[in-house]
């Protein structure tokens, strides 16, 4: 279970990162489309409160999870995941199976 959660936790960091570039190349297109308008007028069409909610979402979301995973091994949940973890693999093993 450890092992999920913190191979989901780099797949939102990973996510969150991708959306962050779409963000900024959808902003520096909308603002090079309005550059004739005036720098102010690009500005705000380069910064659109669809780049702010992703910046804020990337930034929040990674946060929140490593939260919860730092509080998961403090309170020793983290090690019972990885003992029942162990246990299945020995399980496992002990028939011949392959892992």
């Amino acid at each position: 279970m450890l092992m999920a959660a913190l191979v989901g936790y780099a797949m939102v960091f990973v996510a969150a990162e991708c959306a962050v570039i779409v963000a900024l190349i959808r902003g520096l297109r909308r603002g090079w489309q309005q550059r004739e308008q005036g720098a102010g007028t690009a500005a705000r069409a380069a910064m659109s409160s669809g780049l702010w909610g992703t910046l804020t979402t990337a930034a929040v979301v990674p946060w929140i999870l490593r939260k919860w995973l730092l509080s998961a091994v403090k309170d020793g949940r983290a090690r019972a995941w990885l003992e029942r973890g162990e246990h299945w693999l020995a399980s496992h093993d002990d028939r011949g199976q392959p892992n």
